[in-house]
């Protein structure tokens, strides 16, 4: 790995839940959007410090970064999808742990929106719809909203660190490149478990 591409490996702390880290619920619905904004892209020089965070937005924020650089055409319809399939990996994970159905839902309606073939990211099929605003990702049968999802990152990294991590996340995917994630759905996850945040094993 590059200097760039290396520096997340090295940079998390993880402490529980991290402070700052977001607590609400995700917002969705398809109440009139506005557009979200991708972070600032920093240069090589600023990618130091550490940052305390658990992976809930670690894993967003690569998703958003992959879904960018491969299906979503704006910064909002990439969070929305990246949410999607956080809580996907999620539901799975928890599966994993404590037991029940791992089989992933069939989603057979959006109440903002006509559905659309489902995407695949981060080696999964996420469910998505077509509002006035764009593709979304789904959640409970609603919309998943970009800005409740944008913000949560703010929380959890910290306006800095969210810049440092989307810089680094995106020189990642530009290294692998658009066709590499397209020919191997699995890619963007292998990649995400080789820096993602360590907690114990079972948490």
């Amino acid at each position: 790995l590059t200097h760039s591409s290396a520096w997340f490996s090295r940079m998390w702390r993880t402490k529980g839940e991290a402070a700052g880290s977001p607590k609400k619920k995700r917002k969705t619905g398809a109440a009139k959007e506005e557009e979200q904004v991708e972070p600032t892209v920093v240069g090589d020089a600023e990618l130091t410090g550490k940052v305390v965070i658990n992976r809930s937005p670690v894993m967003i924020l690569w998703a958003a970064v992959v879904a960018r650089e491969t299906v979503a055409k704006d910064w909002s319809e990439a969070l929305s999808l990246a949410s999607s399939v956080a809580a996907l990996n999620a539901k799975a994970k928890s599966a994993s742990i404590w037991g029940g159905a791992r089989d992933e839902e069939q989603v057979t309606f959006c109440a903002d929106g006509p559905l659309v073939a489902p995407i695949m990211l981060l080696g999964r099929e996420v469910a998505a719809c077509r509002t006035d605003a764009g593709v979304r990702g789904i959640s409970k049968g609603r919309a998943v909203h970009p800005k409740s999802v944008n913000d949560g990152l703010y929380r959890g990294f910290g306006e800095d660190s969210l810049c440092k991590a989307y810089s680094a996340f995106l020189h990642l995917a530009r290294k692998h490149g658009r066709a590499a994630f397209l020919s191997d759905p699995r890619l963007s996850f292998s990649l995400y478990e080789s820096f993602r945040p360590d907690i114990p094993a079972g948490a």
